[in-house]
């Protein structure tokens, strides 16, 4: 659906707001039954589906049903957050506390594709430690890129036994497909489920092939620590989550007018 270009952060009035939020969706459907042929708008400003009685507001269109803020600041947070703003600054664009700002981030998180990429091709594979052992909020995980760096698998992953990084792989990346990984041992048994297999020893300054991946830990380990500064390790999923979107969806989240026309889709957000 094309839609007229809109600078969100630039906009200064509730009526501005709702009129680009109803521009984004088209059609009002009912996120009950997915109906748009009963729906009629009620005095008070929400919208009644005839078909299955349900009374909803844009609102819950939006994924945000039970908020109380107003359609401006829910527009400026999908702005903020598309535009990886930091919690300081959004919590000032928004005039809202600390808190509320990060519950914000993490429904928009909720909010985001979730469709797992399966690998195949030429495929890095390597792992990485996130946090900090010594206060005990450290967790590994796993990724896998393709060569061409446009598509990407994540998964959390508590140990780099044999089992767990196989599992990985038998999971996310194709058979046939060609592994980079180190030279750790756990991965010389991968060839028996079909895969090939080359090897950059770290340890001898073989870095060449394994330069995707490492690319990958470092923008994501950026977005931590210009967004959020820290995380802890009970949340990395949320967090996981948010960097495979932003890099297997560049178009949908790194655009604050695409971000909101996702969430506006019927099968996205229905009575969330």
């Amino acid at each position: 659906m094309s839609v007229p270009k809109t600078n969100f952060i630039q906009v200064n009035s509730e009526i501005q707001a709702l009129k680009i939020i109803r521009k984004h969706l088209g059609r009002i459907y009912c996120p009950k039954c997915h109906k748009k042929h009963y729906i009629r708008k009620l005095p008070e400003g929400r919208y009644y589906c005839s078909k299955c009685r349900y009374k909803f507001s844009l609102k819950v269109l939006l994924g945000f049903k039970n908020s109380k803020l107003t359609y401006l600041k829910l527009l400026k947070a999908i702005y903020c957050f598309s535009q990886r703003k930091t919690l300081l600054t959004t919590m000032d664009v928004l005039e809202v506390s600390y808190p509320t700002t990060r519950l914000l981030y993490s429904k928009l998180r909720e909010l985001l594709p979730k469709n797992k990429k399966i690998l195949c091709g030429d495929i890095v594979v390597d792992e990485c430690f996130v946090g900090k052992q010594k206060t005990n909020n450290q967790a590994m995980m796993i990724g896998g890129v393709n060569r061409q760096f446009t598509d990407l698998s994540l998964d959390i992953i508590k140990d780099r036994e044999q089992d767990s990084l196989e599992g990985f792989l038998v999971n996310n990346v194709k058979v046939d497909s060609l592994i980079t990984t180190d030279g750790w041992s756990a991965y010389d048994d991968i060839e028996w489920y079909g895969y090939g297999h080359q090897i950059d020893n770290h340890s001898k300054g073989q870095l060449k092939r394994s330069v995707p991946i490492e690319r990958v830990w470092a923008l994501f380990k950026t977005l931590i620590r210009r967004t959020y500064h820290h995380i802890w390790k009970e949340k990395l999923p949320e967090y996981m989550v948010e960097f495979e979107a932003r890099f297997n969806h560049k178009e949908i989240i790194s655009k604050p007018a695409n971000l909101l026309t996702f969430l506006l889709q019927p099968c996205s957000n229905s009575l969330t």
